[in-house]
């Protein structure tokens, strides 16, 4: 009998240790957890501290900036660039650009010599991570010579709520 109560509280030590393998599945859960709750707070949290600016036409120098809250400005720049090309980069980027009337000429140059004109607006959205933005571009232009200038009146609004359409983020 001896034999079989040996056997009996051996049996009975082994059922009672600790699995090895629970811990490290544990870790490797609270680890799997914890890059899933990063993944979502990354992108929100470097839109609110890094957030995206409007695009931009290559050579845009920034000449004032006025800015009526955290994520809403007005921007005015100065390209050296035909504002009819200008135009076309914003409309590359997805834009909804309306264009005023013979300004431009079936080339893409600036007809208005001498004067500055009004050459049309585009409209734009997007989102990052969960913000929607918003801008509106201004574009005008003169010709001095033989070089043409444009300028750009950048209106950008970021939507901080959230969630919304980018269609609201300038509402």
């Amino acid at each position: 009998m001896s034999n079989d109560s040996q056997e009996i509280s051996e049996s009975a030590e082994t059922e009672d240790e600790f699995p090895v393998w629970l811990p490290i599945a544990a870790g490797v859960a609270a680890l799997a957890f914890a890059a899933w709750v990063l993944s979502l707070i990354c992108g929100p949290l470097s839109g609110l501290l890094m957030p995206p600016s409007p695009p931009l036409p290559p050579g845009a120098e920034l000449v004032e900036t006025e800015s009526d809250g955290y994520g809403v400005d007005s921007r005015l720049y100065t390209i050296d660039a035909d504002p009819c090309e200008v135009m076309e980069f914003y409309r590359s980027e997805g834009a909804n650009c309306s264009v005023t009337p013979g300004v431009c000429s079936a080339g893409g140059a600036l007809v208005a010599e001498g004067r500055s004109v009004n050459v049309g607006h585009c409209i734009g959205t997007g989102r990052f991570a969960i913000f929607a933005w918003r801008y509106e571009a201004w574009i005008g232009g003169r010709v001095d010579g033989e070089r043409p200038m444009a300028s750009l009146r950048m209106f950008w609004e970021i939507n901080w709520l959230g969630g919304g359409n980018p269609s609201d983020a300038g509402d």
